[in-house]
């Protein structure tokens, strides 16, 4: 029973012996380092380190990009061609919003309903006839020497075109009637300008920020490896009842038999 007992306490510290050798042999390193700083970061990575037990060797570089919201204030004028000057019309003519996009930049403008601006586009001049009525009472004559040819007013010129007459009284003399009083009705035509305007063109503006994702730092990952030394050794254990068992890094483990000496 006591030999069992202390084979299986070599036994237990072949196995701790081996854990130790079979110990994790690559350990990593993370660092983060501004974008602007990593180029010279990476010249200076080491290709050996030492913790103070063992070496190492650098097997692999990994990167990981961190990025921030980088953010920009945006102002954008949208127009149209309408063919109302009506404000509340033309406004419901626009969009509430709008996506953009620049430089990478990207995000939704909102329109600034006081920035509504609304001007004549394309117009043309015509001309058209006016008319005007000018009456007489009681002229003594219907001849148009006494009637005014030309009538100026609010800057029109307006020309006597038709003149119409209408007796107003008439007198019997010696047992005829005559005519003594006239009525005149004249009709005069001037002619005027006016501007048509066809359309219009309303501009109005969009606001808001703009936002984008920036690589602010890089976070590198090393991997490095333990550089292994020989141990290719042999360690003796114990010594149990005769019999010497041995350990090694490659669990090298063997049992000795004891040799039996008889006596003649």
């Amino acid at each position: 029973m006591k030999k069992i007992i202390v084979t299986l306490l070599i036994i237990l510290l072949c196995i701790a012996n081996v854990s130790l050798a079979t110990e994790n042999t690559t350990i990593e390193k993370e660092e983060t380092i501004p974008v602007a700083n990593s180029e010279e970061f990476v010249q200076q990575i080491p290709g050996i380190i030492n913790d103070g037990k063992s070496e190492y060797k650098l097997l692999d570089v990994g990167t990981k990009e961190n990025y921030k919201t980088v953010t920009k204030e945006k102002t954008v004028q949208d127009k149209l061609i309408v063919t109302t000057n009506d404000k509340y019309k033309v406004l419901q003519m626009f969009n509430t919003t709008k996506s953009y996009i620049e430089d990478d930049y990207v995000g939704v403008l909102n329109v600034d309903i006081n920035s509504l601006a609304i001007k004549i586009n394309d117009r043309y001049t015509e001309e058209y006839k006016v008319y005007l009525q000018k009456d007489y009472i009681n002229l003594d004559s219907n001849e148009i020497n006494y009637i005014e040819k030309e009538i100026v007013q609010d800057g029109t010129t307006y020309y006597l075109i038709n003149p119409a007459w209408e007796i107003a009284k008439t007198e019997d003399i010696e047992g005829g009637t005559i005519h003594v009083k006239y009525n005149g009705m004249m009709y005069y035509e001037g002619i005027k300008t006016r501007t048509i305007i066809k359309d219009y063109v309303a501009t109005i503006n969009y606001l808001g920020n703009l936002e984008k994702q920036e690589v602010e730092s890089v976070t590198y990952i090393m991997k490095y490896e333990k550089i292994e030394q020989d141990t290719n050794y042999i360690v003796p254990i114990a010594i149990a009842g005769g019999s010497i068992f041995f350990c090694s890094g490659i669990i090298l483990f063997r049992k000795k038999k004891a040799k039996k000496v008889h006596k003649k």
